[in-house]
């Protein structure tokens, strides 16, 4: 899976287990009121856009894509409550455009390039990751009727459509000689977002042909699952399932091909939905068995990873699963409370496991975590709202 897409703060987990009572959250809180408060957060932040960039930049550069998912989760998160008709479009617009800007610069930066030759850059060979999320931050602008970066969108498209083309099915490298077949997923899902963006409805093959030879060559026997890691060289599988991506890819795969997705769905709360009496969640491994705990996964508490739980509430969203998602919003809630709590009486934040300093003013402690937060709270269907829609 792409690196670090998460570290929930160890205080959060560990508030979970300690505060709440068995069988779910007192007082589960309203889903809307989170996506309020969310957004309030980042409506402030994006005051200052320069501000937020630098921010951005400085705090996350811990995680190895601190350059691009603080900026396309958030774009992304805004896209979706505009899809569910929760904003205004013109205020989505705007704060996406902002968003996605920031992204452009950042993959530029990093392939030392400029925004108009990222589709061609060759610093930019085998870089799923990358590519292919800022691809998918592009069809979200795309879908809310802003065609001021089309050019961009249209070519690195047209370069992802011909990759998967010529890999046959076989997953995209996520990063030169890194292979996670996860990341091919954003992918395929930014190519159909074009093609909703510009009103092609028609199903995608590339999609097809890359599930089925997911399932002949690196699907788990024991879980019915995708292997998470492959060999980048002999595509043999090097990983066992595991929970952080299987949440993100349920999430994405419910935008092109639901009935895919309830199929992966339901084997995977078979075999990573945990109940711990006081605390329930996703395993990061199958049936919460012992594994290594990375910036992938975040703190593992009791076999529930919290990265795998946190995004495990996109996916319960995408799936229609409400008892999952009041259950994991309600801990999120309690652990976020009793952070706050903990960091109001601190006066320089707190540092946790990876060097990882937790400050006042973000709902789980760090600019990064609430990127993927937001992100996930506010999954929807996506669609094409166009120029037409109330602004």
């Amino acid at each position: 899976m792409t690196r670090a897409v998460l570290v929930f703060p160890l205080l959060v987990v560990a508030a979970l287990i300690v505060t709440l009572p068995v069988g779910g959250a007192c007082g589960e809180p309203e889903q809307g009121s989170l996506k309020g408060e969310m957004q309030g957060l980042f409506d402030a932040w994006l005051e200052d856009p320069g501000s937020y960039e630098a921010r951005a930049l400085k705090e996350c550069r811990k995680f190895p894509e601190g350059d691009l998912f603080p900026f396309v989760l958030p774009a992304m998160a805004y896209a979706q409550r505009a899809f569910g008709g929760e904003i205004a479009v013109g205020h989505a617009r705007k704060q996406v455009s902002l968003l996605v800007g920031m992204a452009v610069r950042g993959v530029a930066r990093r392939f030392k390039t400029t925004p108009s030759k990222l589709a061609s850059s060759p610093n930019s060979r085998q870089q799923a990751t990358y590519l292919c999320q800022l691809n998918l931050a592009l069809g979200a602008q795309a879908l809310l009727g802003d065609s001021s970066r089309m050019g961009l969108h249209d070519s690195l498209t047209d370069r992802i459509s011909g990759e998967l083309e010529d890999s046959g099915g076989r997953p995209l490298h996520s990063f030169p000689g890194l292979l996670w077949p996860f990341d091919t997923v954003p992918c395929l899902v930014s190519v159909a977002m074009h093609a909703r963006a510009r009103g092609n409805l028609e199903g995608i093959p590339l999609l097809a042909k890359h599930l089925s030879w997911l399932k002949e060559h690196a699907t788990d026997r024991a879980t019915g699952l995708p292997m998470s890691r492959l060999d980048a060289k002999t595509y043999e599988p090097l990983e066992s399932p595991r929970g952080c991506e299987l949440s993100w890819r349920i999430a994405l795969l419910a935008l092109v091909d639901r009935k895919a997705a309830q199929q992966m769905y339901a084997r995977y709360k078979k075999h990573f939905w945990l109940e711990r009496l006081v605390v329930a969640g996703f395993a990061e491994w199958p049936h919460g068995d012992a594994g290594k705990e990375d910036v992938d996964s975040g703190p593992i508490w009791l076999g529930i990873g919290s990265a795998a739980s946190v995004l495990g509430g996109a996916a319960g969203l995408a799936m229609g699963d409400d008892s999952v998602v009041k259950r994991l919003l309600g801990q999120v809630e309690s652990g976020t409370r009793m952070l706050g709590e903990l960091l109001a009486n601190s006066n320089s934040g707190t540092i946790v496991r990876g060097g990882i300093k937790l400050r006042r003013g973000y709902k789980t402690g760090f600019l990064f975590g609430d990127a993927v937060f937001f992100y996930a709270l506010t999954w929807n269907q996506w669609k094409q709202v166009g120029e037409h829609a109330n602004k």
